[in-house]
């Protein structure tokens, strides 16, 4: 496999990361809020301009998306404060907080049961009725 081949397969990954640190730089000690409004980009080029090939592109695009968060997450909570601190358990709770919530929601959104064409068009119906 050649250098360009490699490089074209994990660009949606490097962007996703490159996504999620430039959504850091929006935040203290950097303070550079003007990146909020161009954060997310490369995570959106990633999620619509690649793996039109792939069987469960949601599950990739889901995947980007929790690489972006990931990065953003573990950058907030591993620099130091103005007090010099670097771990606070305000931010550790919060952190697997939000982590464990949106992995619960996850998790009960993919175990709920799929409804067939039929069972949609008869809700439909009655719905309507």
């Amino acid at each position: 496999m050649t250098a360009m081949r490699k490089a074209l397969r994990y660009w949606p990954w490097l962007a996703a990361i490159f996504s999620g640190l430039l959504c850091t730089f929006c935040f203290p000690p950097f303070n550079q809020a003007w990146l909020c409004w161009f954060a997310l980009t490369p995570l959106l080029a990633a999620v619509w301009f690649s793996g039109t090939d792939s069987k469960r592109r949601w599950l990739r695009d889901l995947n980007l998306g929790y690489l972006a968060g990931l990065v953003f997450l573990v950058r907030f909570l591993l620099v130091k404060d103005r007090h010099g601190k670097w771990l606070d358990s305000r931010r550790i709770l919060h952190g697997g907080l939000f982590c464990g919530l949106g992995l619960a929601r996850w998790i009960i959104s993919a175990a709920q049961p799929i409804a067939s064409s039929s069972q949609k068009q008869t809700r439909l119906a009655s719905a309507s009725a």
